[in-house]
């Protein structure tokens, strides 16, 4: 299970308290905050679904741009698939997962 952040516990906190107040907030306030939000944000990414998804699911269609890995594997590599054959950058692959890769942003405001 993924455990939250320090970073997401404080900005969750800071959020709940109100942003604009969070820096001048006591410290005991700023701790019941923190404990407030921490299983808040764990059981939200309990519940959101892994980014990584069976190659199964992507059996009938291409996929330019993936990250790849193989379950129980530590190495997590570039690659792609067409006609339900999956690349990395030299050779043919088995991967069991795939997470696809964004398209990159259109302008530096995004």
């Amino acid at each position: 299970m993924r455990e939250p952040t320090p970073e997401m516990i404080e900005a969750g906190a800071a959020a709940a308290h109100g942003e604009s107040d969070w820096h001048r907030a006591a410290d005991f306030t700023k701790v019941r905050h923190r404990d407030y939000v921490a299983p808040v944000i764990k059981a939200a990414l309990a519940a959101a679904p892994s980014p990584w998804r069976p190659i199964a699911e992507a059996k009938d269609r291409d996929v330019p741009n993936a990250l790849l890995c193989i379950a129980g594997e530590p190495d997590v590599f570039l690659g792609s698939s067409r006609n339900g054959v999956w690349c990395d950058e030299l050779d043919m692959v088995e991967p069991t997962h795939f997470m696809e890769i964004p398209a990159p942003p259109e302008s530096a405001d995004e």
